[in-house]
Parts: C-alpha cells; structure tokens; sequence
C-alpha cells in the first residue's frame, strides 16, 4: 500500500502512541459513568497501491464514545474512473490489525452480526476481559455498483473488545482490507489490487485525565 494523505488530527488529546497500548490517558480505576469518555479521530489513509480506479475516505461521524453511546465511522468509495465498477464493501468487519495488543472492533452496518446502534458500554465498570474468542458470521461480502465519478458510502460501529483486558483503550488502531472489484461482467479482475487501509486514533477526553 501507498499512504497517499495524512489527516490531521481533531479530536480532543494527544494523536499517536503505539497501537492498542493504554497510556495516562487510558483507563484509571475511578473512571465512573459520568467520567468515561473517549474521543475518536481519523489519523491517516491509506489508498491503493498503483492507479486504481477507485479512491476511499475515511470520516468519524460520531466522534465520542461514552457510557451510553459509541463512535461511528464511515468510509466513501468512489468511482475515479471513466468505466462502470462493481467493487466490494471496503472494510466489512475484524479487529484492528495488531491482535496481539487491547484492541477496538469495527463492523459494518450491514453485517448481520453488527452490535445494536444503541450499543451502551459498560466495559469502563469491569476492563478484564469477559470473552475468550469472537465468532463472525460468514455471509458473503455486499458490493457497490458505481458509474463513473459517483460515491457510495458505507456505515460502521465501533465497539470495545471482550478479549482485551480494557475499554476502548487510548492508542492508535491499524484497520486493512483488500475489496474485489468487479467489472460489468461481473468477472473479478484479479489484475487489480484494492489492498488499502486506515488509522483511527483514540483519546481519552481532557476532563477525565
């Protein structure tokens, strides 16, 4: 992959540090429902190696995660070519990449396995680990059929993971993932290599340092 932009940071705190390690501004154990927060950025994006025929951005729609909500992101796909394209939801959903640190999951909207939008931590109460593994469901990918120079845009849920000691722990978090694309005949074209990835930045909040 080639990083091709570098986002500025905007949420409140510090960007940067090691992927899923917890700092000072991780979790204390006096964190209460009215003092957990955390705020969620986009770090940097990473396109496509090559001239592909589709760019992807990466934005934070809802940037706090708190006792009784969650951060979500969405991610656009558009079309830079003159040619119609089918091309595979760019990230569906997993863990971020480094497994072997606390980590974050992200699913798509459109996953059958997604948590509810209403979804309400509660890791903050007890940060040990309350799962020994993730099951996903195994349904096929969607896709987006996307005529010259027009954008679909796909919806995601960030949720803390069970298998991690912590909650929502503040770092950096590496996603990746490689959509196929398809032409107008449905053939995949396996000539062109969609590999692309992103980096979200979590932070705890000023006020609950």
């Amino acid at each position: 992959m080639q990083r091709r932009e570098l986002l500025k940071c905007v949420s409140v705190g510090v960007c940067g540090g090691v992927a899923g390690c917890t700092s000072e501004s991780g979790e204390t154990p006096t964190e209460t429902a009215r003092t957990f927060e955390r705020h969620v950025s986009v770090a940097a994006v990473d396109q496509a190696s090559g001239d592909p025929p589709v760019r992807f951005d990466v934005s934070v729609s809802d940037v706090a995660v708190t006792s009784e909500t969650t951060a979500f992101l969405s991610i656009s796909t558009t079309n830079t070519d003159g040619t119609d394209w089918r091309i595979q939801t760019p990230f569906y959903k997993g863990e971020s990449e480094d497994a072997s640190e606390p980590g974050v999951l992200l699913y798509s909207l459109d996953a059958a396995d997604h948590p509810p939008r209403g979804y309400e931590p509660s890791c903050y109460v007890d940060p040990d680990p309350s799962q020994e593994s993730i099951s996903y469901t195994g349904e096929g990918l969607p896709t987006h059929e996307l005529a010259p120079g027009e954008t679909a845009t796909d919806e995601y849920i960030l949720v803390n993971d069970p298998t991690d000691a912590g909650c929502f722990p503040a770092g950096e978090y590496h996603f990746e993932s490689s959509p196929a694309l398809y032409d107008k005949n449905d053939d995949w074209v396996e000539s062109v290599d969609l590999s692309w990835g992103f980096d979200i930045t979590i932070a705890a909040a000023v006020g609950s340092r």
